[in-house]
């Protein structure tokens, strides 16, 4: 796999390098405008006038923040479909060498669904994971300097939140991976289970076997039901608990602050400050959420991962025109 990937980034090295750059630039404008809204509430408390160029300026940080990071999505998508083109065209390579034995002994869905439906995981692999997570990653680490820069306090308090933040997600991950895991598996067997019934659809007619295949059918689905209903329900109850974490951050920042003159020194607040760094909490949350949704991205992805490994690892019945090349992770 690491092989197919530096191949795609060799043979496509304009497109990784414009979404490297507008990863940073997206990552860069999304700290500007809370300071500049900073500076308008603190030039309101203060009295003073907020010219219009002033409001233009921060309306233009927001809008110019929104374009770049609209623009990291589309180029991390590009690439995304660049790497999946780049996996498919490796896994129809393996077909042409692969022995025949491996075709006989493997369901005929098993096969086209390596091809179909664990070759798109890779898109979501890069562009919904392991991409994705970087690019959270920097602008975590980011906003974290400028919290710092401003409220020590908070700054602290984030730095507390954050290890419980981490080991609910780690919770999350692993029973994503064992209910995706169970998906793939159901889904592989769906794919078998009507062509195989259709060939042999008058042996069935003849032994009057419908409802047994009716039956094993509707037990397929059931597990893939299963699967993804554990699942979803996962992925619906890990936003609401970051968003509650949110608001408790929030509400400890309003509370200790106003407990004297030192907390609020050592919190940093005032009218202006107080705006900008709850506007900050909320980024942050934002890129800790993502990362969570995007840690369970990777665990589908892996889940399919798998079995790619497996059929690239699969004995060819002729020397490999890649010989050499590791098909590894």
């Amino acid at each position: 796999m690491r092989n197919i990937a530096k191949k795609v980034i060799h043979d496509h090295p304009k497109s990784f390098i414009s979404m490297v750059l507008l990863i940073i630039l997206s990552i860069t404008t999304s700290l500007l405008p809370p300071l500049a809204l900073e500076q308008i509430v603190n030039h309101l408390t203060d009295q003073k006038e907020v010219s219009l160029l002033f409001a233009l300026a921060y309306l233009g940080l927001i809008v110019l923040s929104d374009l770049f990071a609209s623009a990291q999505n589309i180029s991390i998508t590009i690439f995304g479909k660049k790497l999946t083109h780049g996996m498919r065209s490796a896994l129809v390579q393996k077909l042409n060498t692969i022995t025949t034995g491996y075709l006989t002994n493997h369901e005929s869905g098993a096969i086209a669904s390596v091809f179909i439906n664990n070759a798109d995981i890779i898109n979501s692999l890069y562009s919904e994971g392991v991409v994705g997570m970087i690019a959270d990653l920097f602008q975590l680490i980011g906003l974290l300097f400028v919290v710092f820069t401003r409220s020590i306090g908070l700054g602290f308090i984030i730095l507390i939140v954050m290890p419980l933040i981490l080991v609910i997600t780690r919770h999350f991950q692993k029973a994503s991976l064992a209910s995706q895991k169970q998906n793939r598996a159901a889904i592989a067997k769906v794919n078998h289970h009507i062509p195989e019934t259709l060939r042999v659809l008058s042996m069935i007619h003849i032994f009057e076997k419908e409802d047994y295949m009716e039956d094993k059918y509707d037990q397929y689905i059931e597990e893939s039901y299963r699967a993804q209903n554990k699942s979803k329900w996962l992925d619906s109850v890990y936003s609401p608990i970051i968003l509650t974490i949110e608001a408790v951050v929030i509400g400890l920042l309003m509370i200790w602050a106003a407990q004297g003159q030192k907390m609020q020194t050592f919190f940093g607040i005032n009218a202006g400050s107080t705006v900008a760094l709850i506007a900050y909490v909320r980024q942050i949350f934002t890129p800790l959420e993502s990362i969570g949704m995007e840690i369970q991205s990777i665990q589908d992805a892996m889940a399919g991962m798998s079995r790619i490994q497996d059929f690239l690892n699969e004995a060819d019945s002729k020397p490999d025109i890649c010989q050499g090349e590791e098909h590894d992770f």
